[in-house]
């Protein structure tokens, strides 16, 4: 998975579709001392280029980096505060038809993917109208294909459930594999807001803020409303294209 000539400084662009535990491994991984976090690069772009609303679009355009390539730069560029890994929270949705993805040669790109029956079923919660794009399931694969492309390598998979089922060893595993080594210290943090949220938290960061560490696996019963089934059919494909390289973490 690792690059020889990265083997000072790690990169590592963690993506994934929205409701996927991506903000609490973005957390997790902020707790080491050796890594410095970035959150949702592409966020201000997508924004600006798509002319989508959520809360505090106009603000987010105006207080982030929204020029593509100047992101790239950053994202490529010297890892911030003199760290040696640079943790890169980065969601499948934000990535536009046109963009050109040559500059994820120079990341480790690692997948984090979910049943979509349960992206779907939380993410309704918020939104009533969904497409594959809105979650992330096309941009998923063609990232995917493109990071294969450029690795020479299956990229990493991980299912975001086996995360929350065994948290140590999960991490563990995943530290082991972007060779890196694992700190204790990924497991817990503090209450609330933390530096390297992006000012969206406050609306979409509501449960993180709450908790203290990786919340407790829960296996409930899900029932998806019919109008979701053509939906959920088309985001399964794309969904088992990567399923079938995930991570064994039991």
């Amino acid at each position: 998975y690792i690059h020889p000539e990265m083997s000072n400084s790690v990169k590592i662009a963690m993506w994934s579709g929205p409701r996927n535990i991506s903000t609490t491994l973005m957390r997790s991984f902020s707790m080491r001392n050796d890594t410095a976090v970035i959150d949702e690069p592409f966020y201000a772009y997508f924004l600006k280029e798509t002319g989508t609303k959520h809360p505090d679009s106009d603000k987010i355009i105006k207080s982030y980096e929204n020029n593509y390539n100047k992101i790239v730069k950053k994202l490529t560029g010297r890892i911030p505060d003199d760290k040696k890994i640079y943790y890169q929270k980065q969601m499948t949705q934000h990535k536009l038809p046109n963009d050109n993805m040559e500059w994820i040669k120079d990341t480790i790109n690692t997948f984090l993917i979910r049943d979509p029956e349960k992206v779907i079923y939380s993410y309704s919660k918020i939104y009533k109208n969904m497409t594959p794009e809105l979650l992330g399931f096309p941009q998923i694969n063609e990232i995917f294909e493109c990071a294969k492309k450029y690795q020479n390598s299956i990229p990493l998979v991980i299912n975001s459930d086996d995360i929350l089922k065994s948290p140590e060893k999960s991490l563990q595993l995943i530290c082991e594999k972007l060779n890196i080594t694992y700190q204790k210290e990924m497991l817990s943090w503090d209450k609330g807001k933390h530096r390297n949220d992006g000012m969206w938290g406050e609306y979409w960061y509501k449960n993180l803020y709450t908790s203290t560490g990786f919340k407790p696996y829960k296996s409930t019963k899900i029932t998806l409303h019919e109008k979701y089934y053509d939906l959920y059919e088309k985001c399964l494909d794309y969904y088992n294209n990567l399923a079938e390289y995930v991570l064994k973490i039991n």
